[in-house]
């Protein structure tokens, strides 16, 4: 299988049974056939029942996450730990998934959790905005921190997204959210909360297409 350079360490760990390749513009995997990875759920998922029962695909690298767990919990010792990524760049369907950071503030207002920052990319107009709003709450019980995941630069290295995203006591356990504008993807399907792609996780739908708010009233729930 040939797959994003960074992609490889998490594949090779995920997949033993599968060699990976770093994609480059020319390929130099000579194969008697090729399908785009995409596809071929069309060919061995046609129900419900074709999917294996598991918890999870992806394996986060041990030592690490427990390092980044550790690290985490001493910042804000009886919370949870929640990764958030609100923007996607997919260039025909980003902007209907894509949420604005403000609109997350009720997540963060006087919660208990540490929030960590898992967004691919750099978002620093958004996030200097969002600080300088809790910059002005006026007591400090009622601010509140993005972290920024192993300290870089958002989650800029995906293989720092992976031990924080996939390495996780909710990615383990099921109580992972989603929230999607179904439609454009097909593997999260048009309804119900979970998806047979990631069975850990619940997805917390829109009831009105565009409308994040019922989502982030659900979320405060469900996180609580």
């Amino acid at each position: 299988m040939e797959c994003d350079a960074r992609l490889v360490p998490l594949f090779t760990r995920s997949f033993p049974g599968v060699s990976f390749f770093a994609r480059r513009d020319a390929p130099d995997i000579k194969a008697d056939f090729q399908a785009p990875l995409g596809h071929l759920g069309a060919l061995f998922r046609k129900s419900f029942s074709d999917f294996p029962q598991r918890d999870f695909y992806l394996k986060a690298g041990t030592q690490k996450t427990l390092a980044l767990q550790a690290k985490y919990r001493a910042r804000k010792p009886g919370g949870k730990i929640i990764g958030i990524s609100w923007k996607s760049k997919k260039l025909r369907q980003g902007d209907p998934k894509s949420t604005a950071l403000a609109d997350w503030k009720s997540l963060f207002e006087n919660s208990p959790h540490l929030f960590v920052n898992l967004q691919y990319g750099a978002m620093p107009e958004e996030l200097a905005a969002l600080q300088l709003y809790t910059m002005k709450q006026s007591t400090s019980r009622n601010r509140w921190m993005i972290l920024r995941a192993g300290g870089g630069d958002g989650c800029g290295d995906q293989r720092q997204q992976h031990h924080c995203a996939y390495g996780g006591r909710a990615w383990r356990e099921g109580r992972g959210a989603a929230a999607r504008f179904a439609r454009l993807d097909g593997h999260w399907f048009d309804n119900g909360e979970k998806s047979p792609w990631y069975p850990s996780l619940t997805l917390l739908r829109q009831s009105t297409d565009g409308d994040w708010r019922d989502v982030m009233r659900r979320a405060e729930d469900f996180i609580r």
